[in-house]
């Protein structure tokens, strides 16, 4: 019989049956006190107890984030609904299929993408019921985006028993992550096999917690899918750099210290500072990270991963054919980016690049050839270090439905194994793919190892034996060239380039 009531930090809870009857789903678990009031821009506090059972058959209200633009690729792709939002946001949602408490089930705990400013726990492709039937348990979370999530502030390191700031939606995964490790054996979890998993600034989020002492003792094994590798979003700022940004967000209000930033309506705080801030006539784009505080980091991630200073835990990590493919620029654009991200490398860049016109631009695949770099820098040096492996994949199959290709986020249908969810005309090869890929997921939490039966043989990637999984319309062990960008790249990731 399928396990519905649970006693938690908190109370009872009582969850409800997945579509498969078989599967409980508790939805809409706090796992931290609301965010608000004086709580805004604090570390996330201990939930507050409830009285009675609490029927958890509604999922928590999304982050503080600006709705998608209607009829955008990422909103008819990922966002077909309009969902409630809050300040009062950290919740975190459990798929068991655990018939007891003692099952000891493998644990995925999934921090979604989205910039750091988008997304929710709950979205259509991360339903958790196809990880359940394979006996694994899906744990999904929210967390503060945007600038509730990672505005620093001097007013607000000031007021910091550790005088910090930012950093408070890392704190918010953290606090999660401790829940589960606290709490999971009640959902028939084991709380020594849980793998931290998520995609894009989710697996942004996965290298900076295998990098913070304060997860340590928390994590079993890390998959990280588009988003992770050495350097493969930049560097992050120091805390004096953060707090230096945080000004200039703050006087959009006219607001200098705690109490004032505290006033203003999120819904502004949204509205004004999410892709970029106005000061007098010019238009500054903000970017959202961690910052490095020498309390949730002692270093940029990915410094860490080439000093062998991240957690040495089994990886599996990887990137997509097309990534930002659907993400049109123009050539006038391409060369604006072009400079401000690479600099005295710029013209090197462009050279490999050979990109003349707006549909050469349009169709460069710049960030795909930077997460093959990024994912191979880490894999190498685990390599070179003698520490735990690294296995690597590249999801090539190309979505039915339009021209959008292998694009970035296009294989979360088949993680999840949620194709039917979406409105794409998969066929019989993509739902055989899906089970592939969920198979692999699935081995590697249970055991670190993506490896079982029916599945084609998944190696570690090593300098010895460089090769990666295809997962497309062939499923297998490849060589990938070494492309000269891709090579650019590495370089410029490890500090080569001359």
């Amino acid at each position: 019989m399928a396990l519905r009531r649970v006693k938690v930090d908190g109370g009872l809870l009582e969850g409800v049956p997945g579509s498969n009857p078989n599967i409980t789903v508790f939805k809409g678990i706090p796992y931290a006190a609301p965010p608000v009031g004086d709580l805004r821009w604090r570390p996330p506090q201990p939930v507050i107890p409830w009285e009675g059972v609490r029927i958890a058959d509604t999922f928590g209200p999304m982050a503080m984030q600006p709705r998608q633009v209607k009829g955008s690729f990422s909103q008819r792709e990922f966002y077909p609904e309009e969902l409630p939002m809050s300040e009062d946001c950290l919740y975190l949602n459990i798929w068991t299929p655990a018939e007891s408490e003692n099952d000891k089930l493998p644990v995925i705990f999934w921090i979604h993408g989205g910039v750091l400013r988008h997304g929710y726990g709950h979205k259509l492709e991360t339903d958790g019921e196809g990880f359940a039937k394979r006996g694994v348990i899906l744990v999904t979370i929210n967390y503060r985006l945007g600038a509730l999530g990672f505005l620093a502030h001097p007013a607000l390191s000031k007021e910091s028993e550790r005088k910090v700031s930012g950093n408070y939606g890392i704190l918010d995964q953290i606090a999660a992550l401790k829940w589960v490790k606290n709490n999971i054996a009640a959902f028939g979890g084991d709380p020594e096999n849980i793998t931290i998993a998520g995609q894009s600034a989710g697996a942004m989020s996965v290298q900076t917690l295998v990098a913070s002492p304060l997860a340590w003792g928390f994590i079993n094994k890390a998959i990280l899918q588009s988003g992770g590798g050495v350097h493969a979003f930049g560097s992050l700022p120091t805390l004096e750099e953060a707090e230096e940004m945080g000004l200039q967000i703050a006087s959009v209000f006219n607001a200098s210290t705690a109490e004032e930033l505290r006033s203003i309506p999120a819904e502004a705080i949204i509205e004004k500072t999410t892709d970029f801030i106005v000061l007098g006539n010019e238009r500054k784009p903000v970017r959202y990270t961690p910052n490095i505080d020498a309390y949730v980091l002692y270093e940029d991630p990915s410094d860490a991963i080439m000093h062998g200073n991240v957690q040495n835990i089994p990886y599996l990590m990887g990137s997509t054919a097309d990534e930002m493919r659907t993400v049109k620029i123009t050539y006038n654009e391409f060369m604006a980016r072009a400079k401000a991200q690479y600099g005295k490398y710029a013209e090197k860049y462009l050279e490999l690049s050979n990109v003349t016109n707006d549909e050469e631009a349009a169709a460069d695949n710049t960030f795909a050839d930077r997460m093959i770099a990024a994912t191979r820098v880490w894999a190498e040096v685990f390599d070179e270090l003698k520490k735990s492996p690294v296995y690597l994949y590249y999801f090539t199959r190309k979505l039915p439905g339009d021209d959008s290709g292998a694009f970035h986020s296009g294989e979360l249908w088949y993680v999840f194994e949620t194709l039917p969810r979406s409105w794409r005309p998969f066929e019989k090869i993509d739902y055989e793919l899906a089970d592939k890929i969920a198979g692999y997921w699935a081995n590697f939490a249970m055991k670190g190892d993506p490896n079982g039966e029916g599945l084609p043989q998944w190696t570690p990637y090593t300098k010895e034996s460089p090769l990666t999984m295809e997962l497309g319309t062939t499923v297998g062990m490849f060589r990938m060239e070494e492309t000269p960008r891709v090579k650019f790249f590495k370089d410029l990731c490890t500090g080569k380039l001359k």
